[in-house]
């Protein structure tokens, strides 16, 4: 056999093992740590979102969750070497040795989904505040709202275009910077609680170093849990996380956001 030919079919097959591994890796499973941890305010709908993020994972065939409450055990860098993204329906002050490593690792390429209250989690510290997009302020009591689709082409809510209602715990922020960093994939225009216009984000997205960053402000209540709307939606948010599915995290301006001049 000539050289030359030996070096076309050495590249071949190189070009075949390459797309056999690639192939192998789109089909095998993502591993989301979901942290049910509450040092704060315990949910009661905990058992039942674990539940549900399991059951996702499972029906869709797209990754496997484990689930911990202990922080300080799970959130290491010898074990989130076994996982592509980590799931938070957390409170207060989480007993994580190594903060810094931790969204550094996010950083680095993996996903970060926050449900309800992840916001809820960590007040005061700065660099997790960037990272998830904003902190809890205040809620009023529950109540049914319309939502408003920013995005109606992100994973999950393009069927609930151009709004949908639900009832839950509505919360609102501080810290929510909408001019430079996130992607509002859903929002209210007008106050929970009182009904006068104003811009209040629920769901949101952003490009975080080279990881991706999904929360979704919804989930207090079990029928929201078991409602097939927040259920695309937050399959949606993980798998964009997981970067299984396409969608834009580029900084956006809403409808109804202040800074819409027209």
């Amino acid at each position: 056999m000539k050289a030359g030919n030996g070096c076309k079919w050495g590249m071949i097959f190189g070009a075949i093992l390459m797309l056999a591994s690639a192939l192998c890796q789109a089909a095998s499973p993502k591993h989301i740590l979901m942290d049910i941890e509450s040092k704060g305010f315990r949910h009661e709908v905990l058992p039942l979102a674990a539940q549900i993020v399991k059951q996702l994972g499972q029906e869709s065939g797209k990754f496997n969750v484990t689930v911990t409450e202990d922080s300080a055990g799970s959130i290491t860098a010898a074990n989130l070497k076994h996982y592509d993204a980590v799931l938070f329906f957390t409170t207060g002050d989480l007993p994580i040795a190594d903060r810094a490593g931790f969204l550094n690792w996010i950083n680095k390429g993996h996903g970060f989904i926050g449900v309800h209250s992840a916001t809820d989690t960590y007040h005061g510290y700065t660099p997790y505040t960037t990272m998830i997009g904003a902190e809890f302020m205040t809620h009023g009591p529950q109540v049914k709202v319309n939502v408003h689709v920013d995005d109606p082409h992100f994973p999950g809510v393009q069927k609930l275009a151009p709004s949908f209602t639900i009832f839950d715990e509505i919360y609102q922020f501080k810290n929510f910077d909408l001019s430079h960093r996130v992607h509002v994939i859903l929002s209210l225009d007008k106050n929970p609680q009182t009904g006068a216009p104003g811009f209040y984000p629920i769901a949101w997205c952003q490009q975080y170093g080279k990881g991706r960053v999904f929360y979704d402000a919804l989930g207090h209540r079990d029928d929201v849990w078991t409602s097939k709307i927040y259920q695309e939606q937050l399959l949606g948010g993980i798998l964009w996380a997981l970067k299984l599915e396409k969608g834009s995290a580029k900084p956006n301006i809403p409808q109804f956001s202040p800074m819409k001049t027209n």
